[in-house]
């Protein structure tokens, strides 16, 4: 086999080794919701994806540096130019991928052939993927006569294409999680400034929560609880409060969901899945007052 013929196929086997680990990661641990935050499920699609092609990119520079390493030629391809022929490759074969089950579906349906329509578009990916790479090993460069002084480029070309990585993860929250309750209560009001009050109405205005705590209450979402909202363009999005209730006899835990069907009219919410826990019970609530 070509020289060149191998190391694209090592380009494109370490970028499809590392992007199926990534896939199979997604579902073996699914990504959890961050806490504590505002969710978009467009943003965090986006960022899943950018994370497995960056993964691939990784992988297809590990598999073209590793054949370069120990090459004992005068000339060699450039792992980092190889890496991204193989980047590119993969993001125009999706492309076309896309086109061409948009155009074959309706047909494959009808011949009950989905299998094998499917099958056909995941391997054009990859196959762009190995054309881009082997475009790309046209670039040569003179090999440097040490395995030390080969390492270091190799090495400061992980770092160029694992650093982006780190970026496609969610921040960390500014949750104040040791604040005083009045203090975690301004923050939701802020951070979540559409759904929360509903909550904190909801729970006031609550004669079975102001008969456990008193009348006097203060509200603020929960420590180590599920309390976010995720936005989604195919419908209102939902938060979800788990929201700890002080008063002058206690305090409990109010838990609920909190929908805003239309965001012209953001006064007006519905509210779902709510309980009450206080004093060792647990007890579901329901809406006492009119929308």
């Amino acid at each position: 086999m070509n020289s060149k013929n191998k190391i694209a196929l090592s380009t494109v086997f370490g970028g499809t080794l590392l992007f199926l680990g990534g896939l199979g990661w997604l579902r073996v641990m699914p990504p959890k919701i961050p806490n504590y935050s505002v969710v978009s499920v467009l943003e965090e699609t986006f960022m899943r994806s950018v994370r497995l092609g960056l993964l691939f990119l990784l992988g297809s520079y590990l598999g073209a540096a590793i054949l370069r390493f120990f090459s004992k030629k005068e000339k060699e391809i450039l792992p980092f130019v190889a890496a991204l022929g193989a980047g590119f490759g993969l993001l125009l074969g999706f492309i076309i991928s896309g086109i061409f089950t948009g155009l074959l579906y309706p047909f494959m349906e009808r011949m009950r052939s989905i299998g094998i329509l499917r099958t056909v578009t995941m391997g054009i990916p990859f196959i762009f993927s190995f054309l881009g790479a082997r475009f790309a090993c046209r670039f040569e460069r003179k090999l440097p006569p040490t395995l030390f002084r080969r390492s270091i480029p190799a090495m400061i070309g992980m770092v160029i294409f694992a650093t982006p990585l780190c970026f496609t993860f969610p921040p960390r929250s500014d949750f104040p999680s040791k604040a005083p309750i009045e203090v975690r209560h301004a923050w939701a009001l802020k951070k979540f400034k559409d759904h929360y009050p509903h909550a904190v109405q909801f729970i006031q205005n609550s004669s079975v929560i102001r008969q456990d705590v008193g009348d006097r209450i203060v509200i603020a979402p929960a420590v180590n609880s599920p309390n976010y909202f995720i936005a989604s363009p195919a419908d209102p999005g939902s938060a979800t409060f788990t929201l700890e209730v002080e008063g002058e006899k206690g305090k409990g835990i109010c838990s609920m969901n909190v929908v805003i069907p239309d965001y012209s009219k953001k006064e007006e919410a519905n509210l779902f899945n709510m309980t009450w826990a206080f004093g060792g019970k647990k007890v579901p609530l329901v809406v006492s007052r009119k929308r």
